[in-house]
């Protein structure tokens, strides 16, 4: 559709930033705080269902809202003992639909993540082996939209309109507990890469995945790398 002719309103968008980083003696903090409002925001909305072979589909159509975004990023990362290094964060946004005064859907929960690595120098015949966990919790989004279940909508006794305020057809996933592992071992100018994503295989839904309707997210998933540097 060309532009001239598609009634999606383009955004414009307003950022504000402020940073603040110290470090001393193996250890650094950095700070970042963040206000953005965007006009014409365009995101996917749910709108219904939609009857089809396989029963009854969540629908979604493209909608447009004048959107705030309030959010900070807290990393501290500490250095100990030799070649070790452990990384500690959080992730926190606040959105809102100012034009209508309601919360936007699909945005990020918090999140707290934690890295710790730990490097080997010619250990067991390699020249380097670097071993790290990475233990992560998200939480439930308690800033999301009402939910209206599928049923209701199926049967009849939710109606709908575009002018209705935002909903969900499930209500957010509880918040997870996951496990992530890795070791890289370097020979020469060989690297061998083992990971395991989801070590502890848990069951859990991803409140950004519309999957989420349907099935849970991947268990334990193992990932092997090979690389030559020349």
């Amino acid at each position: 559709i060309p532009f001239a002719e598609s009634d999606v309103a383009p955004e414009h968008s307003v950022k504000y930033t402020s940073e603040l980083e110290w470090s001393k003696e193996g250890k650094r903090l950095k700070v970042t705080a963040y206000a953005n409002y965007i006009r014409n925001f365009i995101f996917s909305r749910p709108i219904g269902v939609l009857g089809t072979a396989r029963g009854p589909m969540p629908t979604f159509i493209i909608d447009q809202a004048d959107g705030l975004f309030l959010g900070t990023d807290i990393t501290y990362t500490l250095a100990f003992r030799k070649n070790g290094e452990a990384t500690m964060g959080a992730s926190y946004i606040y959105t809102r639909n100012v034009r209508r005064d309601e919360p936007l859907i699909f945005q990020p929960p918090i999140h707290l993540h934690l890295k710790v690595q730990q490097s080997f120098e010619r250990v067991w015949g390699f020249d380097k082996i670097t071993c790290s966990l990475q233990p992560t919790y998200t939480f439930r989004q308690f800033h999301a939209p009402r939910t209206i279940p599928v049923r209701e909508l199926v049967e009849g006794t939710a109606s709908l309109s575009i002018d209705d305020p935002i909903f969900d057809f499930q209500d957010p996933p509880p918040g997870y507990f996951l496990l992530h592992a890795m070791v890289q071992l370097q020979k020469g100018r060989f690297s061998l890469g083992i990971e395991a994503r989801n070590a502890l295989n848990k069951s859990y839904r991803d409140y950004l995945n519309n999957m989420r309707y349907f099935a849970d997210e991947l268990g334990t998933n193992l990932l092997f790398s090979l690389s030559y540097h020349l």
